[in-house]
């Protein structure tokens, strides 16, 4: 393992005021932070984040987003595992939410595991007429990854292709 060192003096954000006069952080100095991998070992603590009921937004947008981000893997993503921790009704549930950042991770997580062949493991939970709604919505970037998940869904069989189809999908479309 590599050890991690402190920034250089230098290398730490300062706090400057912008054209508004609102006082932001300049990283234009900052030394990006590692991004986290995620794993299947991070499964059961993204997961219980979900199962807090008091989970704030920043909680839950950080637990999706690790899941979306282990799912995302070029490389045998862990969808079976991430599956059998009983996630996917979750991520159902988080294509209502009201922040838009959390359903765009939601759906995207979800578009990930109908590219497998576990597409009828996101029907099954429901996930169909939640993303056809979300076509509707005011963001651009939810309603292409709704268009994208339904695209991967009807995309994998006749009767899928069907029932997004049947679920009213081309009319927003």
């Amino acid at each position: 393992m590599a050890a991690v060192s402190l920034p250089a003096a230098d290398d730490v954000p300062s706090m400057v005021n912008d054209e508004n006069n609102n006082t932001v952080i300049d990283t234009s100095t900052t030394t990006p932070t590692p991004k986290k991998i995620y794993t299947v070992d991070d499964i059961p603590e993204l997961y219980a984040i979900f199962i807090n009921p008091v989970a704030g937004r920043e909680e839950i947008l950080s637990s999706v987003t690790g899941f979306r981000k282990m799912l995302s893997v070029e490389k045998n993503p862990p969808v079976k595992e991430v599956i059998d921790s009983n996630v996917l009704t979750n991520f159902v549930k988080l294509l209502t939410h009201s922040d838009e950042k959390i359903q765009f991770e939601a759906s995207w997580a979800l578009t990930n595991v109908a590219s497998t062949e576990y597409t009828r493991k996101v029907v099954e939970n429901g996930a169909v007429p939640y993303l056809v709604n979300m076509l509707l919505s005011a963001n651009s970037d939810v309603r292409e990854q709704a268009a994208w998940c339904l695209g991967n869904i009807a995309g994998d069989a006749p009767d899928l292709r069907d029932l997004v189809l049947e679920s009213g999908a081309m009319d927003p479309l």
